[in-house]
């Protein structure tokens, strides 16, 4: 039979081991819930840039730096680059192998 110094130190620790899942359960959807809003102001800046604001307007008004505002434009457009690079590559070798011809 277990003595009763057991049995209270088995039972502190089952509480410390729920306060901790309970801890980290709250931290990461405080994170989650910030990055999500993080990634919202980007979004929302990407959209005011295609209307043509001054990107120092954007930086102010979403609460995204300049610098990071430019790393997500520059991004963008080298994702952009990339997929019309495999769209002009595949346009050429269709053409090759068809011999000039896209009948």
């Amino acid at each position: 039979m277990r003595s009763s110094i057991s049995r209270i130190s088995w039972v502190s620790a089952v509480n410390t081991i729920a306060y901790a899942k309970k801890e980290a359960r709250e931290d990461a959807f405080a994170f989650g819930i910030a990055k999500g809003g993080r990634k919202k102001a980007i979004e929302i800046a990407l959209s005011f840039k295609k209307m043509g604001t001054p990107i120092a307007d954007i930086a102010e008004g979403t609460g995204v730096s300049i610098e990071e505002l430019r790393r997500t434009l520059r991004s963008k457009i080298e994702k952009l680059n990339n997929w019309l690079d495999i769209i002009y590559k595949s346009i050429a070798a269709i053409w090759i192998f068809s011999d000039g011809c896209f009948c």
